[in-house]
Formats: structure tokens, sequence, C-alpha cells
């Protein structure tokens, strides 16, 4: 299997692609204005194929993830989880 483009929710996609290409040495593949959201890529130099999606944290889909990958974890840590207390006598 092979991983084409991975994605990321960011708040700021402006910063996010100069911190990307200024910092982090990607480049830009791509920058696709869709009006109310972008949809800007980077890549590492050399990897040609695999890249990743800056996605604009706003987008209605963002919400969606992040409250489904919320519930997700609050039943993963408290399925688990033991929780440790004071005797009430003590």
């Amino acid at each position: 299997m092979d991983v084409k483009t991975a994605s990321i929710f960011v708040e700021d996609q402006s910063n996010a692609l100069t911190f990307c290409t200024d910092i982090l040495g990607f480049w830009k593949v791509n920058d696709i204005d869709l009006g109310e959201f972008r949809w800007p890529k980077v890549s590492t130099a050399g990897s040609g194929e695999t890249g990743l999606l800056l996605k604009p944290n706003a987008h209605p889909a963002a919400k969606t993830i992040r409250t489904r990958s919320m519930r997700m974890a609050y039943r993963q840590l408290f399925s688990t989880a033991s929780i440790f207390t004071k005797n009430i006598g003590d």
C-alpha cells in the first residue's frame, strides 16, 4: 500500500504553509483556491508522490472529525482507565 496524501487540519493555512516550506524544508506542490477554502499541498524534496494536505480547520468537515475523535478518545480513556482516590475515612 502506498500513501499518496496525508492531511491535517490547521488553524491558519498561510502560516502552516510558510512553516512547512521555510522551516521544515518541504516544497509547495500546489495551492488550489476553492473560494472560501483552499487546499495547499506540500511534499518533501525527492518524494515526488507523497504529500501533506493542509486542510482548513474552519471547514465543516473538521468539526465533525474532531467531535468524533474526541468522543472516541473519551470512550477509550474511560473504558480502560483506573481512577485512584484517597479513602473517604482517611
